[in-house]
């Protein structure tokens, strides 16, 4: 990862096709890959990469200055949960400042395009990630899978949208009484202001995708911008 100009640590989350690291494979897909996959996963070296599933860990992030002062430049594989199940409420640490999650929250980072039977976005995004990105909010969420929607994105929480929000995914309290109270909380600067005010959602899938086949690049984030 690389926040402002300096690269950090190396942290990686697995993704859908990393079988050999879901225990949850081993005993639904023995014809995929070959030998033991239990004892494969022992005997990954990992060396200075810190592999993470469903932990936090806390990194010192060192910032470069240079000589001017300025910073320098769902259960088909792995992983996988259907999209009613609710993984994620309660699970991120309240002093999060930045997550990784393999798929991106509902209606941020996870557009690519495609319409439902409705004719309206077909949202493909998880709505739990969405609440607890809600709750906590950190910093930064850095995801992929969904491969189009690739690039930066934000969720700002400052009320209107979290309402809008409930609206698209058609959950509760969203009515002109909720309204009143977002209303509200602006005209008397009712807010939190000891968490971020914006979450950055990157979606770094750099795979190409249906409505995008271009090369991608590393995606740089100055957090002191965010």
């Amino acid at each position: 990862m690389a926040f402002g100009s300096a690269v950090c640590a190396q942290v990686v989350i697995a993704g859908n096709h990393d079988l050999i690291l879901d225990e949850g494979c081993d005993d639904r897909f023995l014809t995929r890959g070959e030998g033991n996959s239990a004892l494969k996963r022992k005997k990954v070296d990992w060396g200075e990469i810190r592999y993470l599933q469903n932990e936090a860990v806390t990194l010192e992030i060192e910032q470069r200055i240079a000589a001017d002062d300025s910073a320098e430049g769902r259960r088909d594989s792995a992983f996988q949960y259907p999209a009613i199940r609710d993984v994620w409420t309660g699970l991120i640490p309240a002093d999060t400042d930045i997550l990784a999650a393999h798929g991106p929250p509902a209606l941020c980072g996870d557009f690519d395009g495609e319409n439902g039977p409705s004719g309206k976005r077909k949202v493909k995004g998880d709505g739990y990630l969405l609440r607890e990105i809600r709750r906590v909010r950190p910093k930064m969420v850095i995801c992929g899978h969904i491969h189009g929607p690739f690039g930066i994105s934000t969720i700002k929480h400052d009320g209107m949208q979290a309402v809008t929000d409930k609206r698209q995914m058609h959950w509760g309290g969203y009515g002109l009484v909720e309204i009143m109270k977002v209303v509200w909380a602006k005209i008397t600067a009712q807010q939190n202001i000891e968490r971020s005010a914006q979450t950055l959602v990157v979606n770094a899938a750099f795979a190409p995708s249906g409505t995008s086949s271009e090369e991608k690049g590393a995606i740089i984030v100055d957090l002191s911008l965010a």
